[in-house]
């Protein structure tokens, strides 16, 4: 059995976009709010002064020195700022579709319409060559100025037929601009045009973006990332997608990193070329991205809210990797022994298991809506309906009874202790204790002050003492000193109860957050909710404690973590799930001080040095 579990974990192999991260994951901007009916952010520039610049529909807002941010254009037809470029000169361009195209000689402050001959205000792009030349994607054709707007040269090629979606410059002064069809490149400032092969046909190039080592890259509608390779005359498709979903942009950084915004679907990055890429999708509050901008060592996200991309950071990364992808929700609980052994539960497709840190999984258990698991020895304990079962890695699958619980009335919780006693039950039926792994059990003498409840809602926790709690309902905590004969409830609701490495107690209560040094005989409140406001207080909070004391909280789509016991919280932004509705379920603190948390589609893991 040994054998064929290493065997079965040697041969699942990471996926390829999932690298080891250079970039990790997204952070907010917070903006002025946008009132025009458009409701998205659209591009982004860096200024002259080294400040943030960021369009919308007919706004331009600046970033001060001081991070705060005002709107400098307004338009009132609401109409989008499509495309911002920054120029060596100190000038900014801006265009609209419609609108044509604007200047900014005071870094974003103000703004002029520069459309004099400019014959076609649907402007899609604009590029800027290394003379100064600024070239205008219209819906007729490319247009070039060379006094920065005062007057316009047809620069379209006989060749091109179609509108002309996107431009791009290398740094040798080449201009390459994509239409609906073809992708065309001109080494005489567009005087003339060469239509240049591609072994998709037509790529329909959506952007373009020239990298540092002379390759040029086009995201194109048609699901298509080419790649130019410098001497080569000829696109060829470096992509990992299937074709199908639309890639709208595409930017290079100064070192090189590639980055692709795919259709609903988030980022890309490749750090070799475009030979292998990965997501990051971290901290998306929406997977829709319109525009992408490199401004030195970071990257800017246009989409519903405005995204930060740096190196470093609180960095999480995706476990599920080799995971069934036809059955990628309802993650709800996930669980770590002393020994590194990883359980997490899925309502859908049950309970898997990973001995590797996550980087690879084996499924341990069939059944849907697990309520609870619990990880002792090498063996994952889990309940689910009125079954109890445990896997035991090293020994095979043992299924214990149903006679636990009735039908009416499912298993909720289960709780192995250090003596390895296993601990289960329901408010209604009682809490059941088996010392063989489930070949007889005992009920203890649990009858809950109120009587029957009417609720599966049950934690169950012990102490290396002997001690016994339970949770129940989210709303009355008890404590047995004695192996569970008699019961006392403590004078506290509980929401989630936490025992610490130290042996205090913490829970969530309507007040806030609470400590017990005394086995809850007394509480003390360490925070009042309201100065923690991030987290919705509900049946749903979640907390874990590390071994250095380290404390997060989480509930839906908030993280927060404390280094002193609870008295400061820091929110991790790092962690805002990038489609809505999407909770985080459940988390645990790993031996290496990792954070491991479930949430509605994926099993997380946090890097070495963020909770450590």
């Amino acid at each position: 059995m040994i054998i064929f579990l290493l065997y079965l974990f040697s041969g699942c192999t990471q996926d390829p976009c999932f690298e080891e991260p250079g970039w990790e994951s997204w952070d907010r901007i917070e903006l002025p709010f946008i009132v025009n009916y458009g409701d998205h952010y659209i591009c982004a520039a860096e200024c002259p002064d080294g400040t943030l610049i960021v369009g919308s529909w007919g706004n331009v807002f600046k970033q001060t020195e001081e991070g705060s941010w005002r709107t400098c254009f307004i338009n009132q037809r609401n109409r989008p700022v499509n495309c911002l470029v920054s120029s060596s000169k100190g000038l900014i361009f801006a265009s609209q579709d419609p609108g044509g195209v604007f200047l900014s000689e005071d870094n974003g402050i103000t703004w002029k319409q520069v459309n004099s001959s400019l014959p076609c205000i649907y402007v899609n792009d604009l590029a800027l060559a290394p003379d100064g030349s600024l070239f205008a994607a219209t819906e007729r054709g490319i247009f070039a100025t060379t006094d920065n707007g005062l007057s316009w040269e047809n620069r379209q090629g006989e060749e091109m037929s179609d509108a002309v979606l996107s431009l791009a410059a290398d740094s040798q002064g080449v201009i390459y601009a994509g239409t609906e069809r073809k992708i065309f490149s001109s080494e005489n400032c567009g005087k003339s045009w060469i239509e240049m092969e591609s072994e998709t046909g037509d790529i329909n190039a959506y952007d373009l973006a020239a990298a540092p080592d002379g390759c040029i890259f086009a995201a194109s509608s048609r699901g298509i990332i080419g790649r130019l390779s410098p001497g080569e005359d000829r696109w060829v498709n470096v992509g990992p997608s299937d074709g199908e979903n639309p890639m709208v942009s595409v930017e290079v950084s100064e070192e090189g990193d590639v980055f692709i915004s795919e259709h609903r679907r988030g980022v890309l990055v490749s750090r070799d070329g475009g030979n292998s890429w990965r997501r990051i999708e971290l901290g998306m509050y929406n997977a829709q991205v319109f525009d992408l901008c490199a401004v030195r060592g970071r990257v800017i996200a246009c989409s519903r809210s405005v995204l930060n991309l740096e190196r470093g950071g609180h960095a999480w990364e995706i476990m599920n990797l080799n995971l069934p992808k036809e059955k990628p929700y309802g993650w709800d609980y996930v669980k770590i022994s002393e020994d590194g052994l990883i359980a997490a539960g899925n309502n859908q497709y049950g309970v898997v298991c990973s001995i590797d840190q996550g980087r690879s999984w084996i499924k341990v258990w069939g059944y849907k809506y697990t309520s609870d698991l619990a990880c002792r020895n090498g063996k994952v304990y889990c309940v689910a309906g009125s079954r109890f079962g445990i896997a035991d890695l090293y020994e095979g699958w043992i299924e214990v009874s149903e006679v636990i619980a009735s039908e009416n009335y499912n298993l909720a919780a289960v709780e192995v202790d250090h003596l390895g006693r296993i601990y289960t039950g329901n408010c209604a039926e009682g809490i059941f204790r088996s010392g063989d792994d489930g070949a007889s059990w005992e009920k203890l003498n649990f009858i809950p002050e109120d009587g029957f409840i009417q609720s599966d809602e049950l934690d169950i926790f012990t102490k290396s003492d002997g001690t016994i709690f339970l949770s129940v309902d989210n709303e009355y905590i008890y404590r047995s000193d004695d192996q569970g004969a008699s019961w006392n409830r403590l004078d506290i609701y509980g929401l989630s109860l936490t025992i610490a490495p130290n042996g205090e107690l913490y829970t969530c209560w309507q007040g806030g957050i609470y400590r017990s040094g005394d086995n809850g005989d007394n509480w003390r409140l360490i925070k009042d909710r309201r100065e923690i406001s991030s987290i919705r207080w509900s049946k749903a909070v979640k907390m874990a404690i590390g071994e250095n004391g380290h404390t997060v909280l989480a509930n839906y789509k908030a993280l927060l973590h404390s280094l002193d016991g609870g008295v400061t919280w820091y929110l991790d932004h790092s962690l805002e799930y990038y489609s809505g509705g999407h909770s985080i379920r459940d988390l645990c603190f790993g031996p290496s001080g990792r954070v491991y948390l479930v949430g509605h589609d994926a099993i997380l893991r946090s890097s070495e040095s963020v909770y450590h």
